[in-house]
């Protein structure tokens, strides 16, 4: 979670926890600070809907311990209570307690990202990825990290970035090597001292922190997070089903349906693909 360190000052509302931590930091907290930081008309307080992540984040930590899909990639689990509850409840950032922009202030590509940069949002979810974004885009206020708000579990998905030697490769053992370099102590320290990755080699990841002057200075919460990733279940047609409920989400998004109405009508045609019928 990204936020506006002088946005939060000039409201006088504490920072988020440095440290990942659910004490002060929990969904009712996040709605309290997100209201403090909201002006009506100018600037809302957070922005969280609108980055794919959200759905397998805010459910898992709403108790939903799969994710959207169950551990066999068969089941939706998304449609169950603990699920559309989780997507209500972002929903509803927007529709009831007017601390999020309407949906369709960020449906164009970075227009999100657009209103952070803007001093319009103090507060947005995103991929660590995102981070580059905002460094070379002239943010002109202070602005950190901080992990996003825990409920009945404090976790955030995490994706893993993968290399892999093609099977028509001329030089396979070559690449081998590279591959062992590149997932070993000595090519980790490299990706730490980057900073722009968090390497899977956990002694090397520790190293990561952040250059004096160049924000957010909370880098090392990246490697922190390791130890509470959530990553989605896949199979091969959880692409598919994937491309079937996203949009029905924006009958939510919009309040034009409620997320359990949404999901749970779509959960049987969701689970026929993804048992392989399509």
């Amino acid at each position: 979670m990204y936020y506006n360190i002088d946005m939060f000052e000039e409201a006088g509302v504490p920072l988020p926890p440095k440290d990942w931590v659910a004490e002060g930091w929990t969904w009712d907290d996040f709605i309290e600070t997100a209201r403090a930081l909201t002006i009506d008309g100018e600037r809302w307080g957070a922005l969280v809907f609108d980055d794919t992540g959200c759905e397998q984040t805010f459910a898992v930590n709403n108790g939903l311990a799969e994710g959207i899909y169950s551990e066999d990639g068969l089941s939706f689990q998304l449609a169950e209570p603990q699920g559309y509850e989780a997507i209500q409840w972002l929903a509803d950032l927007s529709l009831v307690h007017k601390v999020q922009p309407e949906r369709g202030l960020v449906t164009e590509a970075n227009s999100g990202n657009g209103l952070f940069l803007q001093g319009r949002v103090g507060m947005i979810f995103r991929t660590q990825g995102t981070m580059a974004y905002f460094r070379n885009n002239g943010i002109d206020f202070n602005w950190d990290v901080a992990s996003p708000p825990a409920n009945v579990d404090h976790k955030s998905e995490a994706s893993l970035i993968c290399y892999a030697i093609p099977t028509n490769a001329q030089n396979p053992e070559g690449g081998w090597e590279l591959l062992k370099f590149l997932g070993g102590q000595a090519g980790s320290q490299i990706f730490a001292e980057t900073g722009n990755f968090i390497p899977s080699y956990e002694a090397s990841a520790e190293a990561i922190q952040a250059v004096e002057g160049t924000p957010p200075a909370n880098l090392g919460l990246f490697a922190e997070a390791m130890a509470h990733g959530t990553t989605v279940n896949f199979t091969e047609f959880t692409e598919n089903a994937r491309n079937v409920y996203r949009p029905q989400l924006d009958l939510v998004w919009n309040g034009d349906s409620t997320a359990e109405e949404v999901l749970t009508g779509v959960k049987d045609e969701i689970e026929e693909i993804l048992s392989g019928a399509f």
